[in-house]
């Protein structure tokens, strides 16, 4: 495997096991898609193929566990990942969403590494390692 399929994920960018003992109540461990933003990670999950100017600022997949519950409007998710792909879980994510009726919802993002990391590659950039990220994002859904 060249370095660049290595460093940037590997063959098989997104596994992971999900054990979920209730309907409410989930834990995921493996390699993650992030829980920031709201664009997808890869070109062909997007409606927009250009994507924004800030796509690049979150890391799109990491190394971590994650625990979701939700009841009723409410959802929320914690996570301690590896960030940026680093190999080290000093990243802590959360998020929570609200459903406000079919059409709408409105979530609460709030993500960062726990301290400060020296390791710089192509997929792990330093600042953006060394970062935290906050989104308030509200989504629409239309009927065709």
């Amino acid at each position: 495997m060249d370095d660049t399929t290595r460093d940037f994920f590997g063959p098989v960018p997104a596994a992971f096991i999900k054990l979920a003992p209730s309907d409410n109540f989930s834990v995921i461990a493996g390699k993650l898609f992030t829980p920031i933003g709201s664009e997808n990670s890869f070109t062909f999950q997007n409606f927009n193929i250009e994507r924004g100017l800030l796509w690049n600022q979150t890391n799109a997949v990491n190394r971590g566990v994650q625990i979701n519950y939700n009841q009723g409007d409410f959802s929320g998710s914690v996570a301690l990942s590896d960030g940026f792909y680093s190999g080290r879980l000093n990243w802590f994510s959360g998020l929570m969403t609200y459903v406000i009726n079919s059409k709408n919802s409105l979530s609460v993002v709030a993500s960062g590494n726990m301290r400060h990391d020296n390791k710089s590659s192509p997929v792990t950039p330093l600042a953006q390692n060394n970062s935290q990220i906050y989104d308030l994002i509200y989504s629409y859904t239309s009927s065709s």
